[in-house]
């Protein structure tokens, strides 16, 4: 659901958080978030810090030729909806 342009329904936002067994009330703590991401044919691992707005992305490519430590691409981050998982992800912990 953290895919798609439009934000998630509160009913699938609990669903997932029973799916999770996060708290169904109160605050969840701020924290780093792992997330494993499928992008076409391919898994790879996000590390989301809302504490310090980063994210950090784990094997999203790899052919050797881009393999490495690098800023995103902004097209790159669009493409596999980085941008998106960003924006949902606080709704799913209930983050401010």
């Amino acid at each position: 659901m953290f895919q798609l342009e439009n934000d998630p329904e509160e009913e699938e936002l609990e669903h997932m958080r029973g799916q999770l067994c996060l708290p169904t009330d109160g605050v969840i703590e701020i924290q780093p978030v792992v997330v494993l991401v499928h992008h076409i044919d391919h898994y790879f691992v996000v590390v989301a810090d809302h504490t310090e707005n980063a994210m950090y992305v784990f094997g999203r490519h790899v052919r050797e030729h881009l393999a490495g430590v690098y800023l995103q691409d902004e097209d790159d981050w669009r493409s596999w909806k980085g941008d998106l998982l960003w924006v949902c992800l606080p709704k799913l912990f209930r983050w401010a």
